[in-house]
């Protein structure tokens, strides 16, 4: 595999190419690089609070004028998967209000009856009310999706329940299981940000810091791993089905290596 050979990057975000409100060394170079390579990218994260166009303004603000569209996130993947698959009842999404914008041209609705109910973050949307309307869908013959099952995430004051324990309260609640969810690490995500790049998995490579979110859930699909020893890595993550490089900075050197190894 080559530069010729390479025609996406998916580039997680956090931890490989920004961190603490701060670039990594050399990131804003190689994310240059890229473009100028005419080498797609998609900055993906499993973020449900921030639509694309939220993460366009933090890289803009940070000096970075990335294009909306290459940012790739649990409700474009949701988006892609509900075009391919319509609801003719709609999709009950609970989601919060800033993921609708990426969701455009599916037909969500306030009540049932819906085909889907899709859990997402609300945040400080969260109400009583869409939970029971939630239940009451499943109960009459909804599907139970989510944009991804983190259990809590950390805001600044400290610990917030996560979309996943509002998923497995639906759960059991209405005795239905999740059947799909959208975010790293399911292997639907990356299907999903392959068919929005118009790629095959032979043509793509995923860069990240995180073994079991970015380089398992990319390899699933056939997609080459590229992990970065910055992050979330831990120096036993060694495996020889993944490239192991040191730092975002080195990623225009393998790719253009004439013999690429698994490790640098």
């Amino acid at each position: 595999m080559s530069a010729k050979d390479i025609k996406a990057v998916l580039l997680d975000i956090y931890g490989t190419v920004y961190i603490e409100g701060r670039w990594l060394p050399g990131a804003r170079e190689t994310i240059a690089w890229l473009f100028e390579n005419n080498i797609q990218v998609r900055f993906i994260t499993n973020t449900t609070l921030k639509n694309r166009h939220m993460l366009h303004d933090i890289f803009f603000k940070n000096g970075l004028d990335i294009p909306a569209e290459s940012f790739f996130i649990p409700a474009c993947a949701a988006r892609t998967w509900l075009i391919k698959n319509p609801a003719p009842n709609g999709v009950l999404a609970l989601v919060h209000s800033s993921q609708k914008e990426d969701m455009a041209g599916i037909s969500l609705v306030n009540h049932g009856p819906a085909d889907y109910v899709l859990v997402g973050d609300m945040g400080d949307e969260w109400n009583i009310a869409i939970m029971n309307e939630a239940l009451h869908c499943l109960m009459n013959g909804a599907t139970l999706m989510a944009l991804q099952q983190n259990a809590y995430w950390l805001a600044a004051d400290g610990n917030r329940l996560d979309s996943g324990a509002f998923v497995a309260a639906l759960e059991f609640a209405s005795g239905k299981k999740c059947q799909r969810v959208f975010g790293k690490p399911s292997e639907l995500f990356f299907k999903m940000a392959l068919r929005d790049l118009k790629a095959i998995p032979e043509q793509v490579v995923m860069v990240g810091d995180d073994y079991e979110s970015d380089i398992v859930g990319a390899q699933r699909c056939g997609i080459q791993g590229v992990m970065l020893k910055t992050g979330k890595y831990k120096p036993e993550m060694t495996d020889d089905s993944f490239v192991i490089i040191d730092a975002i900075q080195d990623l225009p050197a393998w790719i253009d290596a004439p013999n690429k190894s698994n490790s640098a």
